[in-house]
């Protein structure tokens, strides 16, 4: 891959909010991060919305959350999007604690700290291995039958990448 590296801004949310993750041993916080980035958005240089039409109106999570219907009618295709370097869902956002309009998730620094938020919550707690951690983040759970494994595969290469970078 090359030496990669995310945008600074980006890389110094990641460095503020890593100390935040309830990582297992195994794990580099900061190195996790910067994956997570490289990965979503190149490091931040595709720091785009991301609209996933299950979301969406008519869509499966969408027919059944009243909060993603209620902030439908105040924010609109908004909350149907994946925000951030981190590319965290809005839904999920909202679930654990978040309060603000989507887009506010495209900052850099809120985008890092409620990665951390469902890191944490979601995907860390009794987590076995890197490759369940990817499989966690991306699909929503590393226990469910859901395997992304191109998502998987690209996510543990970038992480070994990282290895060494300061």
């Amino acid at each position: 891959m090359g030496l990669v590296l995310v945008l600074p801004d980006v890389d110094a949310a990641i460095r503020e909010w890593a100390p935040h993750l309830k990582a297992p041993d195994f794990v580099d916080p900061v190195r996790l991060l910067r994956a997570f980035a490289l990965v979503e958005t190149d490091g931040g240089r595709d720091n785009v919305p991301r609209r996933e039409p299950a979301y969406s109106p008519q869509g499966r999570y969408f027919i059944t959350s009243p909060l993603l219907q209620q902030d439908y009618q105040r924010y609109g295709l908004a909350v149907s999007c994946s925000w951030g370097p981190l590319q965290v869902m809005y839904l999920a956002a909202r679930e654990l604690g978040y309060e603000g309009p989507p887009w506010y998730l495209a900052d850099p620094d809120a985008g890092c700290r409620w990665a951390c938020e469902l890191l944490n919550h979601r995907v860390l707690p009794g987590v076995p291995s890197l490759r369940d951690i990817a499989d966690g983040y991306n699909s929503g759970s590393w226990r469910d039958s859901i395997v992304p494994g191109q998502y998987i595969s690209r996510f543990i290469s970038t992480y070994q990448d990282l290895e060494g970078v300061p």
